[in-house]
C-alpha cells in the first residue's frame, strides 16, 4: 500500500515536471531562469556572505552558518535518497541545466529559502522580495529540467528550517552575551 502511494506520488511529480518544463517554455524565459537559478548557488552566496560579514557581522555570521548547514544537510540527503536527476530518467523534458549530484533535495532551493528567511529576519520590510526571489530560484530548477517539483519543495522546507534554526540560535547567543 505504501509502495503504491509512493509510486503514485513520484509519477505525479514526474508528470508535473514534464508539464511545467515544456508547457511554459519561451526563449525569453529560458534566459531569465538560466540567470535566476544562480541566485540559489552556493558559489554566489559564499562571496556574498563574506562581503555582508564585513559590514553586518551578525547577518554575515547567520548566512555563513546557514550555508554550511543547508549544504551539509542537502548533500547528506542527496546521498541517502540518491534520486536520479529528471534528465537521466525522462526523455520528454527540456534540459537547460545539469548537475553531477543527486536530485533530492534541491540545494539551490535550500540556499534560496535559507537566505530569504535570514535576510527577512534582518530586513522584515523586504521579506516579500526575498521570498519572491526564492520562489523564482525554486521554480527555475524545475523549468530548467534539473529537479522535480518535490525536490524543490523539500529544498525549500530544508532551507526554511535551517534559516529558522540559525536565526534562533544566533539571536539567543547574542542575548546571552549581553547578560554576561
Amino acid at each position: 500500500m505504501l509502495a503504491q502511494l509512493l509510486a503514485y506520488v513520484l509519477a505525479y511529480d514526474a508528470a508535473l515536471l514534464v508539464w511545467l518544463n515544456s508547457s511554459l517554455s519561451l526563449p525569453l524565459l529560458d534566459g531569465f531562469f538560466s540567470w535566476a537559478t544562480h541566485l540559489g548557488s552556493v558559489w554566489v552566496w559564499i562571496p556574498l556572505s563574506v562581503i555582508i560579514l564585513s559590514y553586518r557581522r551578525l547577518l554575515g555570521r547567520r548566512l555563513v552558518a546557514g550555508l554550511v548547514a543547508a549544504n551539509a544537510l542537502a548533500f547528506f540527503l542527496k546521498d541517502v535518497f540518491a534520486r536520479a536527476r529528471p534528465y537521466d530518467v525522462l526523455q520528454n523534458i527540456r534540459v537547460l541545466d545539469t548537475d553531477p549530484f543527486s536530485s533530492f533535495p534541491s540545494g539551490h532551493a535550500a540556499n534560496a529559502f535559507m537566505a530569504a528567511y535570514i535576510l527577512s529576519a534582518s530586513y522584515p520590510e523586504r521579506s516579500s522580495l526575498f521570498y519572491a526571489l526564492a520562489l523564482v530560484v525554486a521554480f527555475s530548477r524545475v523549468y530548467l529540467g534539473a529537479h522535480y517539483p518535490l525536490d524543490v519543495l523539500a529544498g525549500a522546507v530544508l532551507g526554511l528550517a535551517v534559516g529558522w534554526t540559525v536565526v534562533r540560535r544566533l539571536v539567543r547567543e547574542k542575548k546571552e552575551k549581553r547578560k554576561q
